[in-house]
């Protein structure tokens, strides 16, 4: 886990309990840690929603606004959330899979 998301898991996570994050996964270069992540690199989310806790005509505004919060406390540009519920292809799964790193879980 690079130092930018290590030093701010604990507003991560309350962002994760404000925004009815079930689970949060740092995947990407960002967890892998490797050579390829620098200072213009976005950083890579994977998510899913509470189910129960948000209405269909809620979800977009609630997507937004978190991505937005996480690019405040991360001050980068670009955070990219990926959605756990349609990832679909098998070889972005197993890609994802062996470096996948737990951030939150609610």
């Amino acid at each position: 886990m690079i130092p930018l998301v290590k030093d701010n898991l604990e507003k991560i996570r309350a962002l994760c309990r404000q925004y009815q994050v079930q689970s949060l996964y740092l995947i990407g270069s960002a967890a892998r840690k490797d050579k390829a992540f620098t200072d213009k690199s976005d950083v890579d989310l994977l998510y899913s929603f509470k189910e129960t806790e948000i209405s269909n005509s809620g979800y977009a505004d609630n997507f937004f606004e978190f991505e937005q919060s996480l690019q405040k406390v991360l001050k980068t540009k670009k955070v990219d959330l990926v959605a756990l519920d349609y990832l679909r292809n098998p070889y972005f799964i197993t890609s994802i899979e062996n470096d996948k790193t737990l951030l939150y879980e609610g």
